[in-house]
């Protein structure tokens, strides 16, 4: 009851503030203000909380104090009974309340591109822990994002390395030559590195490491006469760049069924899965495609009606003891995690998790599953009060046998509007 007393509080301080940002103080609403606080005009009894990366806010003075930024959170109003932290739900932290921090765990890694860096590097390298939350970070010299969000990055569990294939666009004509780069980030390291591909060329439509095969299976458009016709399967080795084509498919009656577009592959690799609209175009036909690559021509089937269960729409796949699990999102961007297949058994909600969102914009979530433990992560984002300036990353875990699961924000805070999630994996228990 305390805590939900000192968040209203807390709330009712910021009043000032979510007016300020919804109506940028017009003339008509008190005539006395002090100087511009970075486009925001705080009143005569506020105090500016200066921001430049995240954005300055103003302070009630008599109800609130300035917590300047740091430590991953950014510039905060908190109520003057608490103080400055970098704790607690808001960076607010009441002395007289005890909060245990969790014990250290096992740990993933993942990639940030950070977003307000438009020249240079702007990649970063992250150890998770699983367990606390807690985060430390490193930045990756040498990767240029183009001032752009990223791709995620497929990740190898046994070398702990993430993988990136871009095609190089400088190359006038868009007609499925263009020089591929292999890019290698290492999260432990903090490098990258770039080897040229050899032995296919275009847009890598779909890319993900096979754990059995040791190759990165990827897929490109299939050009003929300066027309798409289909596409090319390949295996490339992740260390020489070097392509192998294993397999190829044509366009049904001209049209593209996408195939190549997929976000999933099979253990043995003999399988690629793309879920989402049929007709991708028009947004028509929800349903799973799997495409088999073993042979010289690729075979594809569609099923239908599969994408949608009880309001939820299926986000990812990912697959578990022959099952597959998929992040849903309801009509209120709420996220579920769901076991499913094509058995004709009912989808089964393992969790609907707590404030669990995804980028309000744009800009992708991560999932990892640990198949040691049977356990279920992904990189999802808190709305915070104000949004954007104050939604930040948080980790959500499910254990696929019982479907508990815990959220909790990455420790210290980490803006979601900000900065962009590139790659997510948990190693294999032999890199420990």
């Amino acid at each position: 009851a305390m805590q939900m007393a000192y968040l209203a509080l807390f709330l009712f301080s910021l009043l000032p503030l979510i007016s300020a940002i919804k109506l940028e103080r017009g003339p008509g609403a008190l005539p006395k203000f002090v100087p511009a606080c970075q486009g925001i005009n705080c009143l005569a009894n506020e105090t500016c909380c200066e921001d430049k990366k995240a954005g300055s806010i103003c302070c009630v003075e008599e109800t609130s104090i300035c917590c300047p930024r740091g430590d991953g959170l950014p510039s905060r109003c908190c109520p003057r009974w608490m103080v400055c932290c970098d704790g607690g739900q808001y960076g607010c932290c009441d002395p007289s309340e005890l909060i245990k921090k969790p014990q250290a765990g096992a740990v993933a890694y993942a990639l940030f591109d950070e977003g307000d860096v438009e020249d240079g590097s702007s990649l970063w390298g992250f150890n998770i822990d699983l367990t606390a939350a807690t985060k430390t970070q490193q930045k990756i010299p040498g990767f240029n994002d183009y001032g752009e969000i990223t791709r995620l990055f497929t990740y190898n569990p046994v070398q702990n390395l993430f993988y990136l294939l871009r095609a190089n666009y400088s190359n006038p004509g868009f007609d499925g030559k263009e020089p591929i780069t292999l890019t290698t980030a290492d999260p432990v390291k903090f490098t990258v590195a770039d080897v040229p591909v050899t032995g296919a060329t275009g847009l890598p439509t779909g890319f993900l490491y096979s754990y059995k095969l040791d190759v990165i299976i990827a897929s490109t458009y299939r050009w003929e006469n300066k027309q798409k016709v289909g596409y090319n399967f390949y295996h490339i080795d992740t260390k020489t760049g070097v392509a192998k084509l294993v397999s190829q498919s044509d366009f049904v009656s001209g049209k593209d069924n996408y195939e190549g577009w997929f976000d999933q592959i099979s253990v043995d690799g003999s399988l690629v899965y793309r879920l989402g609209y049929q007709d991708v175009v028009n947004s028509i036909g929800l349903g799973l495609g799997i495409t088999n690559i073993t042979s010289a021509k690729a075979a594809n089937q569609w099923y239908d009606n599969v994408g949608v269960s009880n309001g939820l729409r299926y986000m990812s796949l990912n697959i578990f003891e022959g099952d597959f699990i998929s992040m849903a999102q309801d009509d209120d961007t709420n996220l579920s995690v769901v076991r499913w297949n094509l058995s004709g058994g009912a989808p089964k909600v393992l969790v609907a998790l707590d404030d669990a969102h995804t980028p309000r914009f744009f800009g992708p979530i991560a999932e990892a599953v640990d198949y040691e433990n049977a356990k279920y992560y992904t990189l999802v984002v808190h709305d915070g009060i104000i949004p954007i300036q104050t939604d930040r990353w948080a980790l959500a875990s499910v254990d696929l046998k019982s479907g508990q699961s815990y959220i909790s924000p990455l420790y210290p805070w980490m803006l979601a509007g900000m900065d962009s999630v590139s790659g997510f994996g948990i190693p294999h228990p032999s890199t420990h």
